[in-house]
């Protein structure tokens, strides 16, 4: 539609014409299209992230009861509504892990179709600079190993334990 060459289209749309006759008019229009896009993908994304955050929290205020439990009852029962609270949470997380697949094929691609772009290239860094941190943190968390030399005294954990099990 925005071709030089094709300067006066006529498109018939349902027995409606309409003639292109303006290629920087166009432009503009996708460009705001896809603004307007963005900006609503940007306001769903913050919706989910609150919806998650939220959820956290819920954990983490039953994970405190949990904690200070006196009777086995009591237990069973905050276990439970912690049990549920936990689904909830993965399901979140899951959702949106899910959806990354997207966000992080995308910066690439966009990078191959314009090599020149430097704001391009840069994202496309950033995107997996972000992943390699990400990919750390899990091997911190199921290791309990610290990066970039922090000697942290770690407490106690069932890893360390089996670990330290093994060494025995």
């Amino acid at each position: 539609l925005t071709d030089v060459g094709s300067a006066m289209q006529l498109q018939t749309d349902g027995g409606r014409v309409t003639v292109f006759s303006d290629r920087t008019g166009m432009v503009k229009a996708a460009r705001l299209l896809l603004s307007s896009v963005t900006k609503v993908l940007v306001l769903a994304d913050r919706i989910v992230i609150k919806q998650i955050i939220r959820s956290r929290n819920k954990v983490l205020v039953t994970l405190d009861k949990l904690e200070k439990v006196s009777t086995f009852q009591e237990f069973v029962q905050i276990f439970s509504q912690f049990g549920n609270e936990m689904v909830e949470f993965a399901h979140l997380t899951g959702d949106r892990q899910n959806g990354l697949t997207f966000h992080i094929q995308l910066p690439p691609q966009t990078c191959l179709r314009h090599p020149d772009c430097e704001s391009a290239r840069i994202n496309k860094d950033a995107v997996f600079h972000r992943m390699r941190c990400a990919l750390e943190q899990v091997i911190e968390i199921v290791t309990e190993a610290r990066s970039c030399g922090e000697n942290k005294v770690l407490p106690t954990s069932i890893y360390n334990s089996i670990k330290d099990f093994k060494v025995e």
